[in-house]
């Protein structure tokens, strides 16, 4: 379950697992507080290249994104583009990609560092994965 207003603080737990409700509630929070809150519709995707285009296009990356993990990196680190307060990004239909450790395990590292960047100025930067149905 996605914890109401867990998204809005920074914190070591920026992980999350809900239903795409909960999901959604919680990006409606984020933008009430002016978070930079995205959904990403993961319908389909069972690979890396859709994975980081579907982020990146959600996420509006330049043009110079590499399509790779050390790109992914680099972009969420920086968001100059977006100036966020705070960041959730809500991965939609994503038991596919959860299902497939390597790609999701990527991802969850990923997410950990830059987390841990953006908590060095206080910036809440949030994952979730959702889809319909039971998610434990």
């Amino acid at each position: 379950m996605i914890a109401s207003g867990i998204a809005t603080r920074p914190t070591w737990e920026c992980v999350h697992f809900g239903t795409l409700l909960e999901g959604r509630k919680e990006i409606e929070l984020c933008r009430e507080r002016g978070f930079c809150a995205i959904r990403v519709d993961l319908t389909g995707i069972q690979e890396k290249s859709g994975l980081l285009s579907k982020i990146a296009s959600a996420m509006n990356f330049p043009d110079y994104f590499g399509m790779n993990w050390d790109a992914l990196i680099d972009c969420l680190r920086d968001l100059s583009w977006l100036n966020p307060k705070g960041v959730l990004v809500v991965l939609e239909n994503s038991k596919e990609l959860w299902l497939q450790p390597m790609l999701a395990g990527s991802l969850i590292e990923v997410w950990l560092l830059c987390a841990e960047f953006w908590a060095q100025d206080g910036v809440p930067f949030h994952l979730g994965f959702t889809w319909d149905g039971h998610y434990t």
